[in-house]
């Protein structure tokens, strides 16, 4: 009985996970759906893919850890933005990862930072081509050269501050700032 109990409480689990990455799925069945090799931007859409599949694969494993322990260590988070630097840079795209933490942090804190750069990174892949991810304890902050220069930012999971200087955008989420996005 208790052995069963334990496969339900798994199988509820991978339903969750399903469940909040289906839409990320679904994007990269329809990529896949359009993306013809006879076509110029097949490469393009390949490394998309690619990026893509890497969120899904981390963020899987920072919500299995997170289902587990409340606290995980940081470099659960820090794997996850390296692999999808690593990704990035086969789009063409020039990218480093800097990472400040130690310790461990808070497993929700973890996934919302991860989901906010998988967010940012989204909206601004188009358009740049080098970015810095900077991480520091509670913040996370990118510098992209996107061109041209992007309007709104998109809705995220932590409120994301917007800077422009000298043809760069700073963009920075920081958990310690209450409330909704602010642009700046």
């Amino acid at each position: 009985r208790e052995k069963q109990e334990r496969i339900a409480s798994r199988n509820r689990i991978y339903s969750r996970i399903a469940e909040r990455m289906l839409p990320v799925q679904e994007k990269i069945r329809q990529l896949l759906d359009e993306t013809d090799p006879e076509k110029p931007d097949f490469e393009e859409n390949i490394a998309y893919i690619s990026v893509l599949n890497a969120y899904v694969k981390r963020k899987t494993n920072l919500f299995l850890l997170a289902v587990e322990e409340p606290q995980i260590d940081h470099r659960e988070l820090q794997l996850a933005l390296e692999e999808s630097a690593r990704y990035i840079r086969q789009a063409n795209i020039s990218a480093a990862v800097d990472y400040r933490m130690e310790g461990s942090l808070p497993a929700e804190e973890a996934l919302r930072l991860y989901d906010t750069f998988e967010i940012l990174l989204e909206a601004y892949l188009p358009w740049i081509r080098q970015m810095l991810v900077v991480v520091s304890a509670g913040q996370l902050r990118i510098t992209c050269d996107p061109q041209p220069l992007p309007g709104d930012l998109p809705d995220t999971p932590i409120p994301v501050r917007a800077e422009v200087e000298e043809s760069l955008l700073y963009l920075t989420a920081s958990l310690a700032e209450e409330g909704g996005m602010e642009d700046g």
